[in-house]
Parts: C-alpha cells; sequence; structure tokens
C-alpha cells in the first residue's frame, strides 16, 4: 500500500492529534495564568491587647420603674419658673439611682378627679423633666397621661429603661 499523496490543503499532520496537543497548552496557559494573578497574603501580628468590649443597646425592659412625687398643680402649668425648678429637684433626687442609665419611655401620670385638670398638669411636668436628669430623659418618649386613683397634685412617672448590654468589636 502506498501512503495517501500530499497534495493541496493536505497536512502531514492530522488535526486529531492537534487537538491534544493544543488542549495540553491551553492548560499550560491557564495555569501561568493562575500563577500569576495569586495575591500573597500580608501577614500582621495579632494586637497585644484585647479589644474593649462596646456597649450597645439590647432592646427595652419590659418592667418600668415608679417613681411619684408632688407638684403644685397651678404653678407648674402656669410657668411658675419656682414651682418648675422645684419639680426638677424632686425628679433628679428620685432618679438619682437611674442617672447612668437612659430611659426609653416615660409615662407621666398626673392625678385627679378630673381628666380636663390633670392632662395639662402631666404635659407640663413631661415638658421639663429632660432639664432634671439630662443623661436620662433627653431624646425619650415621654407620653401624658391621666390616673383618677392619684390625688391632684400627684405624679406618678412610669420610667421604661433602655436594656444595654455589651459586644466585642470585631
Amino acid at each position: 500500500m502506498r501512503p495517501p499523496s500530499r497534495g493541496p490543503g493536505r497536512s502531514a499532520i492530522r488535526l486529531e492529534s492537534l487537538a491534544g496537543w493544543i488542549f495540553a497548552d491551553l492548560l499550560l496557559v491557564l495555569m501561568v495564568v493562575g500563577l500569576g494573578s495569586a495575591v500573597t497574603q500580608v501577614r500582621t501580628e495579632p494586637d497585644p491587647k484585647p479589644k474593649e468590649p462596646e456597649k450597645v443597646v439590647l432592646g427595652m425592659n419590659q418592667d418600668p420603674v415608679f417613681r411619684s412625687f408632688r407638684v403644685n398643680p397651678a404653678g407648674l402649668t402656669s410657668g411658675d419658673q419656682a414651682e418648675i425648678r422645684r419639680m426638677q429637684r424632686m425628679v433628679a433626687r428620685e432618679t438619682r439611682q437611674l442617672k447612668d442609665n437612659r430611659a426609653a419611655m416615660v409615662i407621666v401620670w398626673a392625678g385627679g378627679q378630673e381628666v380636663g385638670a390633670a392632662i395639662p398638669v402631666a404635659k407640663a411636668a413631661r415638658d421639663n423633666l429632660p432639664q432634671a436628669q439630662p443623661g436620662l430623659f433627653q431624646g425619650t418618649v415621654l407620653r401624658p397621661f391621666w390616673d383618677g386613683d392619684l390625688a391632684h397634685g400627684e405624679i406618678k412617672l412610669e420610667i421604661f429603661l433602655f436594656q444595654e448590654g455589651y459586644r466585642n468589636k470585631q
């Protein structure tokens, strides 16, 4: 038998045998690209001191703290500065042990037999709470309400504190 003749357009190497070499060359190129794009790791030394935990708000404590005191309703609602300062001193004294906390919400209950007379007293007390204990009441939701069981001029604060905890800094 005679070998096939080499005519125009005929190659001495068959196409099937080239496919294997092209595949091997492609894998070689991919390996070189992969090695060239590898990122080197920078080794860092760990911090010698542990990170300080961060205090965060976890939610609102559902058990309120109650504080009560008496005011002069006429003086408080009329804007009498002496009565307002007296009320603020009472609030500061009654909430002294809470000063390192933050209040999430405060319900201000004012007493009396009539709603129409009690609500203005509760609103006046509410408006002057943040100045009495700024760290505790600043930015707090304050709501005035009426309590018919309290005497006229009696104020009861229902203070819901933020529940705080610690989280490590990442």
